[in-house]
């Protein structure tokens, strides 16, 4: 078995760290969905609550695997969170757009969609460092990395 004796940078902490906020926001969201499954049917939306629910919980499991890769610095997890990032800003963009009736919802797009492209941004600028691709690639504890980012 390999080891590792590598400190992981500042930057991947703090991206582990929002990974597991929206892991729990989603598991959160998995909860008041099924709690507010009869105000939701009574709302007469586009998709059933129990389909509201089960993707929270799909989310919120994807972004807790992605923040304890992250954690671990498991290899796999660097390339993951930049599939599940941009593919999870589509999403909730697109849920917005086809999901949402009322006008403060859609005049909340514009910022929303701003807001992501900056994330998405960050996160790649992050994980696209040589330190940062170093410090997910599996070694024999022969070398240390740098601390920060």
């Amino acid at each position: 078995m390999q080891k590792r004796d590598k400190k992981r940078p500042i930057s991947v902490t703090w991206l582990a760290a929002g990974a597991f906020c929206i892991s729990v926001g989603n598991l959160i969201g998995v909860y008041g969905s099924l709690v507010r499954r009869s105000l939701y049917a009574a709302l007469d939306l586009a998709v059933s609550p129990g389909l509201l629910a089960g993707m929270h919980g799909l989310w919120g499991v994807i972004w807790m695997t992605a923040a304890w890769g992250l954690w671990r610095l498991k290899p796999w997890a660097r390339p993951a969170l930049l599939i599940v990032s941009p593919v999870y800003a589509v999403y909730h963009l697109g849920q917005q757009v086809f999901l949402a009736q009322a006008g403060y919802f859609r005049g909340r797009l514009p910022f929303m969609a701003v807001m992501a492209a900056v994330l998405l941004g960050g996160i790649f600028y992050v994980m696209t460092r040589p330190r940062i691709k170093d410090a997910f690639e599996i070694t024999t504890g022969d070398r240390d990395l740098p601390e920060e980012l």
